[in-house]
């Protein structure tokens, strides 16, 4: 039986939703495109894992929308504790903590005050570890700087890796890694947002 890649992101978007759903409840008790990954210094605050290390970088671009386009090369990193940094397929192994990071290329942005003078390229570094699992991550954040100082917060839901053009799948030397990626955007400049953009 064929399961389409839109049903399988949908499972995982619930998936990540249930569980941010019950950590929260726990803790009332206590594609590829022409950009190129960017490697940003570690994270912000608390975003942090011990002792990061690269697992793999990937790119993904959504379709053009009313709402603009928009271009993902991230740097997932994971705690290089737990893995094994000389192994290229690490992450499809890898359980734990990890952040994303890099670049957002926002062409014609009209969302959430953005307009087009905050369209171009943000950096964005991790502010919260998200778990990975499978290949996959879940409930990370991000935050963003970009032109005219504008700034955003975003929160990734899922980002699903994949490799159609190679055999051996992910490995962390391709070029040709993308994405499925489920994002929301909670602000842009202080003022909350909400927009969702997922990509292909």
């Amino acid at each position: 039986m064929k399961t389409s890649k839109k049903s399988i992101l949908s499972l995982l978007i619930l998936t990540g939703v249930f569980m941010t759903a019950c950590q929260k409840k726990s803790d009332s008790n206590s594609g590829s495109v022409a950009t190129t990954p960017v490697v940003t210094v570690g994270c912000l605050g608390a975003g942090c894992v011990s002792s990061p290390g690269l697992l793999i970088s990937a790119s993904s671009s959504s379709a053009s929308t009313m709402y603009g386009q928009f271009d993902f090369a991230m740097d997932f990193n994971g705690d290089s504790t737990r893995f094994n940094v000389a192994d290229l397929k690490a992450v499809l192994s890898y359980q734990g903590p990890a952040t994303m990071s890099g670049s957002l290329r926002i062409t014609n942005g009209n969302f959430c005050g953005l307009q087009n003078n905050g369209s171009g390229t943000y950096t964005m570094q991790a502010t919260q570890p998200g778990n990975m699992f499978g290949g996959g991550l879940s409930n990370a954040r991000m935050t963003g700087t970009g032109p005219n100082n504008f700034r955003m917060d975003v929160t990734v839901y899922q980002a699903v890796l994949y490799n159609s053009a190679d055999p051996q799948g992910t490995i962390k030397g391709s070029t040709t890694n993308g994405m499925f990626l489920a994002v929301r955007v909670d602000n842009v400049n202080g003022q909350p947002c909400g927009l969702m953009i997922y990509t292909p």
